[in-house]
């Protein structure tokens, strides 16, 4: 488990809450390359992006639990110095982003303000 005060640890406990899944003794790390190391020396299982261990999936190392009703989202935000012109790359992958995030999130998921900016 991710240490306290970290996104994804609340995402995690407030997913398994709601999935009244009950927790015991966790090993608690700060970052996910030892939370990897730890799961791959068969100390426990864990909750991470599937982006973080496409290798170990890929290569066996890691193998992938899929829970049944547990539906664990993550939101991230596009930040940038406002006191400072975008670049037309900036640009572009920002408009990049926003057109993924339509297609790849359901409608009830999606924020209702812009990236960037603070929700109100």
């Amino acid at each position: 488990m991710r240490e306290d005060g970290s996104a994804t640890r609340q995402v995690t406990e407030r997913a398994l809450q709601q999935a009244e899944v009950k927790t015991g003794r966790m090993l608690v790390l700060g970052h996910t390359e030892a939370i990897k190391q730890a799961v791959m020396a068969g100390l426990g299982v864990a909750f991470v992006s599937i982006y973080a261990v496409r290798g170990e999936l890929e290569t066996g190392r890691l193998a992938l639990v899929r829970f049944r009703g547990l539906d664990i989202h993550r939101h991230f935000h596009v930040i940038h110095n406002e006191a400072k012109a975008l670049t037309v790359r900036a640009k572009a992958f920002i408009a990049a982003l926003q057109n993924w995030s339509t297609k790849a999130i359901p409608p009830r998921r999606r924020a209702s303000h812009r990236p960037g900016t603070r929700p109100r």
